[in-house]
């Protein structure tokens, strides 16, 4: 009998100690993930003011007539406020997400937060900054910085996509914005 129960403690303390050494390890790359962030960074000359740029990038309602991946995109712009959408990308389903919006910066920068629903598998903070060149066109730079476990071991795999979407974005903020100008130069 004593055996028996011998044998029990033994396998208890070595389910313990297995459960001990996972959770350690989750917490380990949990943490490794958070602290190694992965970049991405794009950017565009844009012949348009900073405040004609500012208005496209931020008339949300309008996404879906210029955005390429943009089925519906929804948020009051205030840093706080959720923004709710659903994008498409090039050969994928639809799919619905919610970001919180972190910086609205009238005519500079535009910035939330996005991820999957457990903190620090996937982790995204996606930013729009507006640069006013001396010659009063913009420098528009697009770029996420990516945390969590999956960014921290799979950032190659999805880096060039993500990269080819921003810049087709960039384009088509680009194209968007001079056909504003175009409008507006011909009014006058």
């Amino acid at each position: 009998m004593l055996g028996a129960w011998a044998q029990e403690q033994k396998l208890m303390k070595a389910l313990l100690a297995i459960l001990l050494l996972f959770v350690g390890a989750v917490v380990v790359v949990y943490i490794a993930g958070s602290i190694f962030e992965q970049n991405l960074h794009t950017e565009i000359e844009i012949d348009a003011p900073p405040e004609i740029v500012w208005e496209h990038l931020t008339d949300f309602g309008e996404y879906p007539t210029w955005h390429p991946f943009s089925k519906k995109f929804s948020a009051e712009l205030l840093a706080g406020s959720p923004i709710y959408g659903t994008s498409q990308l090039p050969g994928q389903e639809p799919q619905e997400f919610v970001f919180t919006l972190l910086t609205v910066e009238h005519a500079s920068e535009l910035r939330w937060k996005g991820g999957l629903p457990i903190p620090g598998l996937f982790d995204g903070e996606h930013y729009f900054i507006i640069e006013e060149k001396p010659d009063g066109n913009v420098r528009f730079i697009q770029g996420e910085d990516f945390s969590g476990v999956i960014p921290l071991f799979f950032f190659d795999n999805f880096k060039n996509d993500f990269e080819s979407n921003y810049e087709t974005v960039n384009q088509a903020l680009k194209k968007l914005s001079a056909s504003k100008m175009d409008s507006m130069v011909r009014r006058e």
